[in-house]
């Protein structure tokens, strides 16, 4: 199969990616993630990009033609159109993510008007906007209106497939699938949790819990059998050779620091395969309930500290 048919049944069917592509483009995520990349980066860019494409289809054949202060002027009303274009597409990205992240929190969205008709000037007047630039500079308007209709649209289709407040998968190093857990549930770097921790190598339930309390949560003490149904957990695996594995359960999906984001059924049938079983989970509270002395948090980071190359 190709590369370009399973992408199709991965966004078309939303068929499992085979493991290989799914580790492929979680390692992308991952770098553009520590890039600082965002999407809104993106859309803007092509956004740009697709408005100067079409001044260039539009006045290619007669820029430089026409007398030199005509160009100026023309080359003037198209930069502030652009500019305004771009202006007007950041506003309704700010406005999206603010709608977005107060439906994720379960709260009414900042509005920024303050009457009703600041709120109707505000909605209007971009898309009379558009009207006359569509009027006056043909594909360039088209273009702004295209994008600005199809907008709403693309972010609930991206939204639905990228919700607020997921969980981001991060590879880990030799021995430290415990460390990257954390890391993936508290949004912190690996190098970071291992330092909370005092080991960069094998861990333990207690050294979850103090690199888990050093977030504001918490671990169940207690080892549940079985894969959760509901909120978050550490999942620990064992192998029929004796060796063990943390990963972390969100809710809906396994995040394995080896194999990517899956499915619960995928997960449980490529740990069936390869010879893990599910010794049981520690949930996630979402606060401190039983803190740990400090005396022994000592302790045991002493410990890794001894036996750390």
């Amino acid at each position: 199969m190709t590369l370009l048919a399973e992408l199709c049944q991965v966004v078309e069917e939303r068929a499992e990616p085979s493991p290989w592509l799914r580790r492929a483009l979680l390692a992308l995520g991952a770098r553009v993630d520590a890039a600082g990349l965002r999407t809104w980066h993106v859309e803007r860019a092509v956004y740009g990009a697709l408005l100067l494409g079409a001044v260039v289809a539009q006045y290619g054949a007669t820029l430089g033609a026409t007398p030199a202060w005509e160009s100026l002027r023309s080359a003037v009303a198209l930069a502030a159109s652009l500019a305004l274009l771009l202006y007007g597409a950041e506003l309704d990205s700010v406005s999206a993510r603010e709608r977005e992240q107060a439906q994720a929190e379960g709260r009414e969205p900042v509005r920024v008007e303050c009457s009703p008709r600041a709120a109707q000037l505000r909605a209007l007047l971009p898309w009379l906007g558009l009207v006359a630039l569509a009027a006056a500079f043909g594909w360039v308007g088209a273009v702004a209106l295209g994008w600005r209709t199809a907008y709403p649209h693309w972010r609930r289709w991206y939204r639905a497939r990228r919700p607020l407040g997921r969980l981001r998968w991060h590879p880990q190093k030799p021995a430290q699938c415990g460390q990257t857990c954390v890391a993936m549930l508290t949004g912190q770097s690996v190098e970071t949790v291992c330092e909370l921790m005092g080991r960069t190598g094998e861990c333990g339930a207690y050294g979850l819990r103090i690199a888990v309390q050093a977030a504001g949560l918490d671990l169940d003490p207690s080892c549940e059998p079985d894969v959760p149904r509901i909120g978050r957990a550490f999942i620990l695996l064992r192998h029929e050779a004796g060796s063990g594995h943390w990963v972390l359960w969100d809710g809906q999906q396994v995040l394995c620091p080896v194999d990517g984001v899956l499915s619960r059924e995928a997960a449980l049938a490529a740990w069936d395969a390869d010879g893990w079983r599910v010794e049981g989970h520690h949930q996630v509270w979402d606060a401190v309930r039983f803190p740990l002395r400090p005396a022994d948090v000592e302790y045991y980071r002493e410990q890794g500290r001894a036996v750390s190359p």
